[in-house]
């Protein structure tokens, strides 16, 4: 699964419609591997997601955006985990272990907002406890 993870410097960006950069990460639900840096080519927010379904990107994980950016994604079969904090290693760790959705993860006062479109941490959280029995 290809994820983008929307960047500024070495952190999450913590607003979607001024992020500049994204990392491509390639997720199985046996490791997370940091791919490569991209660079947005518009500062349009539609233009951005279309620059990301372009890029055949199935989860996006970032800071705040607008609602109607979520659903668009959402509709178009991406996964999203928005309002996510923090150190871009962290994440990247925190996803591959299945716990991106620990508060310590989330922006404050964002604590329960996630959106997924398939099982993907699912089937790797039951992955993860199978091979642990």
């Amino acid at each position: 699964m290809k994820v983008a993870l929307l960047t500024t410097q070495s952190r999450v960006s913590p607003v979607f419609e001024t992020t500049q950069t994204w990392i491509a990460i390639n997720a199985s639900l046996t490791e997370c591997n940091i791919q490569e840096t991209h660079y947005f080519n518009s500062q349009n927010e539609t233009e951005m997601v279309d620059e990301l379904l372009k890029e055949n990107v199935e989860m996006v994980i970032c800071g705040a955006l607008p609602f109607y950016i979520e659903e668009s994604l959402i509709n178009q079969g991406c996964e999203v985990f928005a309002f996510i904090a923090g150190d871009v290693n962290d994440v990247v760790d925190a996803l591959n272990m299945n716990i991106l959705d620990r508060p310590k993860f989330k922006m404050p006062g964002c604590q329960k907002r996630k959106r997924r479109r398939n099982n993907f941490c699912i089937n790797k959280k039951e992955k993860y406890h199978a091979s642990n029995e």
